[in-house]
């Protein structure tokens, strides 16, 4: 799977998971479905809503969007550090942004991994 197509499952993912998240929030827990400028983006990967009502959908949906941007990011940046690589004043930034992209992985994986 390529760095694009990652992309684009993870936002399909995201947007399926906060369709299907069944409600509640912090401080508002009688609240329906989930809502994009109050509830916390980690509310998705809960295995239980404020409200108390089982998350299993969004949460699984949730991890599967992070396991995906968590391959495609490394490939963006070595795509990334080829096309500049010769480009930059200081090739070793390159390198080192997918240094970077490799950790940021690592933790969605474990972000997917211990919801």
């Amino acid at each position: 799977m390529g760095a694009a197509a990652a992309t684009v499952v993870f936002l399909i993912l995201t947007v399926a998971a906060m369709l299907l998240y069944p409600g509640g929030r912090v401080g508002e827990r009688t609240s329906v479905g989930y809502a994009f400028f109050t509830n916390y983006f980690s509310d998705l990967g809960q295995t239980q809503t404020h409200s108390g009502a089982s998350n299993t959908s969004s949460l699984v949906l949730f991890c599967m969007a992070l396991v995906a941007i968590a391959f495609g990011l490394p490939l963006f940046f070595a795509a990334y550090s080829r096309m500049l690589g010769g480009l930059t004043r200081f090739p070793w930034t390159t390198q080192f942004a997918v240094v970077c992209a490799v950790g940021t992985a690592i933790s969605f994986l474990g972000v997917a991994a211990t919801p």
